[in-house]
């Protein structure tokens, strides 16, 4: 499977399957939001790990209550970041994270909405704006282009969300023990898309 066919196949992705694989995309841009809330004086991202661990544990529940996600979204909504407050381009990557973690709760609130393919457009695009932010001033559009198209973070972005994929549609059903290594491949070893590392 190439990320185009990914891209396709994305779109009937639904139910645990496709909560799986958003919060996959949202654990591994953690570190993202957690580098940047600890730079600009905010904290350091515990309380969205927090909000982070408590949806895999609903996602391994058999009795997941609409309570329980509407305690999750509101205290989401008590970690908005508003881009206008911050001149610096870390605040990018946070916001996109932590619109995953948002999707990943609308999931199970109203869960007729498609969201993969949007989730992975996005944590795609927060790579790519990345490529395009270290590159130099001066790249014309044909060499960023081609930028994209060779550079590894894009590549082991496209590989880690077409691996999720497959992960996800192999399995029948999500055993605690499929949730737990599927955390794990999605922690990266504290590594995030854009290479940030927390430790």
């Amino acid at each position: 499977m190439n990320f185009r066919q990914l891209q396709t196949s994305l779109s009937r992705l639904k139910g645990w399957r496709e909560t799986l694989f958003v919060l996959l995309l949202a654990q591994r841009a953690f570190p993202n939001f957690a580098l940047f809330v600890e730079a600009v004086g905010e904290g350091n991202g515990h309380e969205l790990h927090e909000i982070i661990t408590r949806c895999w544990e609903l996602l391994a529940a058999d009795d997941r209550t609409r309570e329980q996600t509407d305690v999750l979204v509101m205290r989401l909504e008590e970690l908005a970041i508003d881009p206008n407050r911050y001149d610096v381009y870390g605040v990018y990557p946070a916001i996109h994270c932590y619109q995953l973690v948002e999707q990943v709760l609308y999931s199970w609130l109203n869960p007729d909405n498609r969201r993969a393919l949007n989730a992975s457009r996005s944590s795609l695009q927060t790579v790519t704006e990345f490529v395009e932010y270290t590159a130099d001033a001066n790249i014309d559009e044909n060499d960023l282009v081609a930028l994209f198209d060779h550079h590894p973070l894009v590549k082991q972005e496209q590989d880690f969300q077409i691996e999720c994929f497959r992960q996800v549609k192999m399995k029948r059903f999500p055993s605690a023990k499929f949730i737990k290594k599927m955390r794990k491949f999605a922690e990266n070893k504290g590594v995030s898309n854009i290479g940030i590392c927390l430790d």
